[in-house]
């Protein structure tokens, strides 16, 4: 699985990468709803998600607010926060009892020093979800149905692995709106295992 990690980014790993990475690298699980995260902490891991599904949030006025969702095979930190060492704005919760494979932002740093390929490697991982940051922006100008249609335009696997309300919560509307568009937007001879409201 740790080769799988890296073979995503495109990036090759060196047999010393490897072995640098089985030496350091930890395999965290949580539980369903378990803070992987908090809110004004530090983020000090990197996370491959190899089973489960991790939620990133915002709180605001005492309410949490969806950023993103990370499934199986994506990678998960709470950026700025894992890059500067400062308090994260995030909080990463797991959706579903979940299990990763984690390093250090120190022990990152520090084999980047040593492995080229390594750097490379983040380098690749940063550009594709600095991009896809900048892909999800597009939905915050469009209609309720609109959003729902492009979110599952670009990822049709949330559909089958978050639950309706964090979906409404994220694209910004109420769980009974989204439910009924839903319905209207999906197509309707997909196979899935939607979990409603």
């Amino acid at each position: 699985m740790l080769m799988a990690a890296f073979a995503r980014t495109g990036q090759q790993m060196t047999e010393a990468l490897e072995q640098d990475l089985l030496a350091s690298i930890e395999i965290l699980e949580f539980e369903k709803e378990e803070t992987v995260l908090r809110q004004n902490d530090v983020c000090e891991y990197v996370y491959f998600i190899t089973e489960g599904s991790l939620m990133v949030t915002e709180k605001i006025n005492q309410k949490d607010y969806p950023h993103w969702f990370l499934l199986k095979k994506d990678f998960c930190i709470s950026p700025k926060s894992f890059f500067e060492q400062q308090p994260s704005k995030f909080a990463i919760v797991a959706l579903e009892n979940t299990r990763c494979i984690s390093l250090t932002q120190k022990l990152l740093q520090e084999m980047c020093l040593s492995h080229q390929e390594l750097n490379n490697i983040q380098k690749a991982v940063i550009i594709h979800y600095y991009i896809e940051s900048d892909e999800n922006k597009t939905h915050l100008h469009l209609t309720a149905a609109e959003r729902i249609a492009f979110l599952y335009e670009k990822k049709p696997h949330f559909f089958d692995h978050i639950n309706d309300y964090h979906l409404a919560a994220y694209l910004g509307m109420a769980g009974p709106t989204f439910s009924t568009l839903k319905k209207e937007v999906l197509p309707k001879n997909r196979s899935s295992d939607i979990l409603s409201f």
